[in-house]
């Protein structure tokens, strides 16, 4: 019993180790700096140790992602799409934001000027100068591309600018409805059908200035726009008198 006492009284640090706990107690002790070192250099490892470019990649994908959102209610161009975020985001951060959207076809300042066009001949019939200039001055589209929305609906510009100059003079009454002379005939349907929705105007001048007043802000000039409605005083008042 006195023995037993003995051994349970003797200091531990007296009893050798076991070859066991001698590696034990030769570990390092695990501290926190050693855990901030390993964590920095497996972040380093996996390629994220700048900060700066974490924070450069979340505003990029929020600018992206701010875009994307305008971009889902209709197409808008580089350069409107520029103005609407500008004050929310670097310009660092919206311009990489805009071109890796760019590069995926989800943004195409060549998409948005071919559907501006076609929208606004299909149903404002403006006239090509007048759609140059919003694809350029408002829309922020360069004139190369805006060049090329116009040529899918209105030809090179040399054909554009003259389409509607004499339009009509060899096409005779009876068939001008029916002529397929591209532009220059759709126009002439538009303008037929706003020249008869103005029977309730009396006064033929008035009818005159009115048809000159929708032409022209349009776009057209006054010598295509003089044509046309020359050609409803001819083709279409004088039919009607005949017919009363």
């Amino acid at each position: 019993m006195v023995k037993a006492l003995r051994l349970f009284s003797t200091p531990l640090r007296n009893v050798s180790p076991t070859p066991g706990w001698r590696r034990l107690l030769r570990r390092p002790r695990l501290t926190v700096a050693c855990v901030t070192r390993g964590a920095s250099k497996e972040k380093d490892y996996n390629g994220g140790g700048n900060d700066d470019d974490d924070d450069n990649d979340d505003g990029v994908a929020e600018a992206k992602n701010a875009a994307l959102r305008l971009l889902s209610y209709r197409p808008y161009s580089k350069a409107e799409l520029t103005t609407k975020l500008q004050d929310r985001f670097s310009a660092t951060d919206l311009e990489e934001a805009l071109l890796r959207l760019e590069e995926v076809g989800l943004q195409s300042d060549r998409e948005v000027a071919s559907v501006f066009v076609r929208e606004k001949w299909r149903v404002s019939k403006w006239s090509p100068t007048r759609v140059r200039h919003a694809l350029v001055q408002l829309k922020g589209v360069d004139e190369q591309t805006a060049e090329m929305a116009l040529e899918e609906i209105f030809g090179k510009p040399e054909e554009a600018a003259s389409a509607f100059e004499g339009w009509g003079r060899d096409v005779d009454d009876d068939d001008i409805d029916d002529d397929d002379g591209g532009v220059s005939a759709e126009l002439w349907q538009a303008v037929s059908r706003k020249w008869r929705g103005m029977r309730s105007v009396s006064s033929l001048e008035a009818k005159q200035r009115r048809m000159l007043g929708w032409l022209q802000r349009r776009g057209f000039s006054w010598s295509a726009s003089s044509r046309y409605t020359r050609m409803c005083v001819e083709r279409l008042e004088e039919n009607e008198d005949s017919i009363h």
